[in-house]
């Protein structure tokens, strides 16, 4: 979130009053944010991206209109809607296919992933001490995010 305040929201917004940004800056906006240039490219950020990007500056406006008495901007602008992915999950012919051609060395780490439901974090973090074969439990104590090793 800081990220996009810093490298997107104050390099278009950063000079205005709070009380100055309208509806119409706000639209042009997030209409400009669904084509972006990158790399000398022009690419479209995906709605979820862009709602992310607009939620602190929704944050930020708000809080100003409420503590400073004006009208806020985000009146009657919903987020956009996120498009649902169709979801193809592997049939059991095609997980078992899956397991019996897979590394050795990788089998209960993708026996884990198919059949527990478990998270990528979760399973990456995964130590033996967490599995307790008697009560047929596995315990999520420990993730393992961008590298970094998070006690749950």
């Amino acid at each position: 979130m800081r990220a996009d305040i810093d490298k997107v929201l104050i390099p278009h917004f950063g000079e205005m009053a709070v009380d100055q940004i309208t509806k119409s800056d706000v639209l042009t906006f997030r209409a400009k944010l669904s084509k972006v240039t990158a790399r000398g490219k022009t690419t479209m950020l995906s709605t979820r991206r862009i709602n992310k990007i607009f939620e602190p500056l929704r944050q930020i406006l708000n809080e100003a209109a409420d503590r400073f008495n004006f009208r806020t901007v985000f009146q009657n602008i919903k987020a956009l809607k996120n498009r649902k992915s169709d979801i193809h999950p592997f049939t059991l012919d095609e997980v078992s296919l899956i397991l019996r051609t897979v590394r050795p060395d990788y089998r209960a780490y993708y026996t884990t992933r198919f059949f527990t439901g478990m998270r990528t974090s979760e399973v990456d973090g995964l130590k033996w001490k967490f599995i307790d074969f008697d009560r047929r439990l596995i315990l999520v104590r420990e993730t393992i995010v961008d590298g970094q090793e998070e006690y749950t």
